[in-house]
Order: C-alpha cells, then structure tokens, then sequence
C-alpha cells in the first residue's frame, strides 16, 4: 500500500496560483462531464451540527483513475470565535484498487475549486471579462478576484460589502497582488453598475441583487454562495430578465439552490429554463446567469489535478 500524501492549505493555494489555466481546465472537464452524465455524484447529505452543518460529498469522474470524498462543516458563528466558518479533509482515493491517496485541506480545496469553475463557466459563456464586481469580502470574494485577474485580465475589479470595513479590508490585500485596479464600492448597486461580469460570493438568506441594478448590458452573473433552499443571492426579477438559468448541477440546484428555487416559485423560471452550463457555448442574453452549489464532481477533477492523479 502506498503512503497516503498529506496536502496542507498552502501547499493548495500555492499550486492553484501557478496554475490557474489549467485548474479552470481542470473545473471545464468537470462541468462537461455534470452536463453529459459521465460521472457518478450522489446528491450531498447535510448533517446538523450544535450550530451548523457538516456535509459529505462523494464523487468520481468516468474513465478517471480516482474518485473523492469531501467532507466539510460550515459553522456560521465560527468567526466570532476567532475561528474559519468553513472547515474540514477531502479524500482522493485509487479508483481500481480503493487506496487513499491524497488527504487535501478541504477548506483551501473548496478555496480554489470554486472560483475555477466559476471562471470556466464565465469562459464558456462569455469569453472574458472587462470589469468585474464581486460582491462579497470572504474567502470565496477573495479567491473569486485572484481567479478572474490571472485567467481574464479585467481593467477593474469593484468589491462591495454588507461590512464596508470587510470589503475595504479585501481591497487593501487585493491591491497588493492583482493588476487590476481595485476599487471599493459604497454599496452593492454602484459595485455593480457598469460591470459586465457579477460575481456574488455571500451567505445571504435574502436576494440582494435586482433586474433595476443592472446597466444595459450584456451582463454576466455568477452566484456562488447560496447552498441551501433557505439562501439566495439573486432575485426572481433577474432570472425574469435571463429567461434562463445556467447551473453546474442541475439536479443538486433544484434540491439546494434557493436563488432557482425562488425563481421556478416565482414563475420567474420553469424547470426547463435551467439548463447545464457545461459545452452551453457563448450566451449573448442581455443578462446571463450562472449558479452554482458545488459537486464532489468539481472537487475531484481540480483535486486530481492538482495530486498529479488525473
């Protein structure tokens, strides 16, 4: 049996920032295999915690040598005790001979998959991205704006807060690394004015974004953070205006993504308006939506990439 590798969180967030194209490759293969069936993801289970939640998730890739395990535990009141909200291990296990492999940090894996299917999705729908708003100032904010400077190259990249002293905080440690210029905004509606790409990385439990504050367009949107029926980042008017609603799992949003849920409620949406992202192709709506929760699918095409396991 071959010794188990131990990749700690900075050995993660270090290879993913030399290499982000090919991680974004690497998230694009896993998209294309949700979108087409090629691949086992059972829907992830969600066990309450004292306070907060502990999720598994198990996945594999057809014809990939290796499948993952993800386990993570979100507890919102963690910060408060000067600790992550977000924690937890992903096992990479021999697909033929069921060895572990790797034992990753689940919350830098998290960290950096995200964000790369994100961009691959934009990629596929858009192409780029000129100036970017991120709303949000965690860890997915962060990372999200790392991804979108390397792979995209925008002019500018806006931040805004429901904490202006969080979002102005993001700022300051973004203007260090990035080439963008980096811009903190007052509030949600100027970040987002004349942006051709939104990305909303928040844990809100109430849509914040609206059809009314979005310009003329064409605007790409990617809400990433919402995970339960109970959350939403995008309201029902902004899927009205897309007619449509790009996702990364589409049986897993309908069980998990409440901005969709909201929507097909609303009549904003039909179930067939939500369509896979993966191979979609370019979408020139005045307003395009991408919305994700997350598969163990994604994990394990970024975590096989980066073990050298594909």
């Amino acid at each position: 049996m071959r010794p188990m590798k131990i990749v700690s969180a900075s050995e993660i967030e270090e290879m993913a920032s030399a290499h982000w194209p090919d991680l974004v490759d690497a998230a694009q293969r896993s998209l294309v295999a949700l979108a087409s069936g090629q691949c086992e993801a059972p829907l992830r289970t969600a066990l309450p915690l004292i306070s907060g939640t502990l999720l598994t998730m198990p996945g594999r890739l057809t014809g990939m040598r290796t499948a993952l395990v993800k386990l993570i535990s979100v507890v919102p009141k963690n910060p408060a005790r000067g600790m992550p909200n977000t924690q937890g291990v992903a096992v990479l296990f021999d697909g033929e001979t069921g060895e572990p492999l790797s034992l990753l940090d689940g919350r830098a894996l998290t960290a950096v998959r995200t964000p790369a299917v994100t961009a691959a999705a934009v990629r596929e729908l858009a192409g780029g991205a000129t100036h970017v708003a991120v709303v949000g100032s965690g860890m997915q904010a962060e990372w999200h704006a790392r991804v979108f400077d390397a792979v995209f190259h925008p002019r500018r990249i806006t931040v805004a807060s429901r904490v202006p002293a969080h979002g102005h905080r993001l700022v300051d440690v973004l203007r260090t690394e990035l080439q963008a210029e980096i811009l903190a905004a007052n509030s949600i509606r100027e970040a987002v004015a004349h942006a051709d790409v939104i990305l909303c990385c928040t844990s809100a439990s109430q849509a914040f974004l609206e059809a009314d504050m979005l310009h003329g367009g064409p605007v790409k949107v990617a809400a990433v953070g919402a995970f339960t029926p109970d959350m939403a980042e995008v309201a029902p008017s902004v899927f009205r205006e897309s007619r449509k609603a790009y996702v990364d799992d589409r049986d897993a949003c309908f069980h998990e993504a409440g901005d969709i849920i909201q929507a097909i409620a609303d009549s904003a949406l039909s179930d067939g308006d939500v369509v896979p992202v993966g191979g979609a192709g370019t979408d020139n709506q005045r307003v395009t939506i991408f919305k994700s929760v997350g598969s163990a699918i994604e994990d394990a095409a970024v975590a096989s990439y980066l073990c050298g396991s594909n």
